[in-house]
């Protein structure tokens, strides 16, 4: 019942913050009569979601519309299909993205490069890299010291262009394209009307990409509150923001 725009939970596993979130979005709903569709609640697992629609479904009944309730993944999936509602997006699997690094691989030593990494460490690497919203331009231009890490710049690169080729995209590709083409996205939700109440359970996971989209969406919609739960305190310089 807290009535102001800002609340930040900090608690330990397993002491009902997901609980208490879910309780607020029912609350809103119910008692401030605040839409379903102007609340976004992002979660880190399909379980965790579909765990929170489930509780949200026994306190507002089966005749009320739920709000937006999604992985970090499963809300760039919506916004990229909305935003390019002409285009086909295919979402390649863990095996299959691991089979085109092993073919950029191939394309990359073909190329020149003499060294050779295991696909397993490429696919981390490359996970990473784009976690940190980092592309295969910006990793050229990083301080190379190595023909490993000159390696993994080039097989990022290839693997790029057979995503783009086949129009594919990876898991981590949802949330680096939406960051990338940010302004259009943002472009996209004020002509839309988009005004989410953000809820958003354990924080303490996000990566840089995840920090981005949430820090955007905040201060696109200040009037909207900001619902945050998190196991293990948070560094004010990363959220002095809420």
């Amino acid at each position: 019942m807290h009535a102001g725009a800002r609340l930040l939970i900090v608690a330990g596993p397993g002491t009902g913050k997901t609980h208490t979130l879910t309780c607020r979005i029912a609350h809103l709903i119910t008692a401030k009569q605040v839409l379903p569709q102007r609340i976004l609640a992002v979660t880190f697992t399909n379980k965790a979601a579909e765990e929170m629609r489930s509780r949200l479904r026994k306190i507002l009944g089966e005749t009320t519309p739920l709000p937006f309730i999604a992985t970090f993944h499963g809300l760039c999936f919506s916004l990229l299909q909305e935003l390019n509602p002409n285009e086909v997006i295919t979402l390649i699997d863990e095996d299959q993205q691991a089979g085109l690094i092993a073919e950029a691989a191939a394309m990359a030593t073909q190329s020149g490069n003499a060294v050779s990494l295991p696909t397993h460490r490429l696919q981390e690497q490359i996970m990473r890299a784009k976690q940190s919203l980092f592309s295969p331009d910006d990793l050229a231009q990083t301080d190379l010291n190595t023909p490993a890490d000159q390696f993994l710049s080039a097989v990022y690169r290839a693997y790029q262009l057979l995503l783009e080729s086949q129009r594919q995209v990876d898991f981590e590709d949802l949330i680096f394209k939406v960051c990338i083409g940010w302004s259009r996205t943002l472009r996209f939700c004020k002509r839309a009307g988009i005004d989410f109440a953000t809820f958003v359970d354990e924080y303490q996971d996000l990566n840089h990409g995840q920090y981005r989209i949430i820090r955007a969406l905040r201060l696109r919609t200040p009037a909207a509150g900001v619902f945050v739960s998190s196991a293990i305190p948070i560094n004010p310089s990363t959220a002095s923001w809420i």
